[in-house]
C-alpha cells in the first residue's frame, strides 16, 4: 500500500519515493481534508462547508469561491444567458483535449487525485508498470493503469489494471467479501460443480 504525506509517497515494505512538491496532495483541497474538519465559506450562499463541497480550479487545484451547488446555479444561468458563447468555449476545450491527450491526462490526475503525471510515472516505475494485484500490464485503450485510492481518506494505494480496479469496486473494497469470493472459488478446486452446463450433474 502507498501512503502519502506532504513531500513523498512511502511504501509499507520499502523505501520512500520522493514526489515533486507541486504534484503532492493539497491538504486544503483533497477529499482527505474533509476528515480533518477543513471548512470554507461559500461566496454565494455564505454557508461554511467542507472543502469537498467546492470544485477545484484546473490551474492550481485551489477551491472556487462558490460551493458546488452555487457554482452549478451560476453555470446554468450563464449557459441560458449566453448559449452561443458557451457552445464556442465548449468546442474550443474539446479541440484542445484532442490535440493534447497527455495534457488532458495530467489535468485528470490533478483534478481527481491531486497528483501530476510526474508522480504517476514514479508509481508506474515502482510497480514495474504492472498491476499491484494481478501483476499484469494495462490492457485498456490507453495502456494505462488506474489510480486506486481510499475513497474515505484520499490515500493512494497503488495502480491497478482495469479488471482489478473494477473488481474491488464492485465489492465496495471489502476485504472480507474478496476473501469469501476466493474461498468460494477454491472450494471447487479438484471437485465437480453442483450442476454442469445444461442442468445435468
Amino acid at each position: 500500500m502507498l501512503k502519502h504525506d506532504v513531500n513523498q509517497f512511502t511504501f509499507e515494505n520499502g523505501p520512500a519515493l520522493a514526489v515533486p512538491q507541486s504534484s503532492c496532495f493539497n491538504n486544503t483541497t483533497h477529499p482527505a481534508g474533509a476528515s480533518r474538519g477543513l471548512l470554507k465559506r461559500c461566496a454565494g450562499c455564505k454557508s461554511e462547508k467542507a472543502i469537498t463541497e467546492f470544485y477545484k480550479q484546473t490551474k492550481n487545484g485551489n477551491p472556487f469561491g462558490f460551493c458546488k451547488k452555487c457554482q452549478l446555479v451560476k453555470m446554468k444561468k450563464r449557459r441560458n444567458d449566453n448559449p452561443d458563447i458557451v457552445k464556442r468555449e465548449s468546442e474550443l476545450r474539446r479541440k484542445r483535449r484532442l490535440a493534447s491527450p497527455k495534457q488532458l491526462f495530467n489535468w485528470q490526475l490533478k483534478h481527481t487525485y491531486g497528483i501530476s503525471i510526474a508522480a504517476y510515472e514514479l508509481l508506474i516505475k515502482a510497480q514495474g508498470a504492472t498491476c499491484a494485484i494481478c501483476g499484469k500490464a494495462a490492457t485498456n485503450k490507453y495502456k494505462r493503469l488506474h489510480v486506486d485510492h481510499n475513497h474515505t481518506t484520499g490515500e493512494i494505494r497503488g495502480l491497478l489494471c482495469h479488471g482489478c480496479n473494477v473488481a474491488i469496486g464492485m465489492v465496495k473494497e471489502n476485504p472480507t467479501t474478496l476473501r469469501a469470493a476466493a474461498d468460494y472459488l477454491e472450494s471447487f478446486a479438484g471437485r465437480r460443480a453442483i450442476l454442469s452446463i445444461g442442468g445435468k450433474r
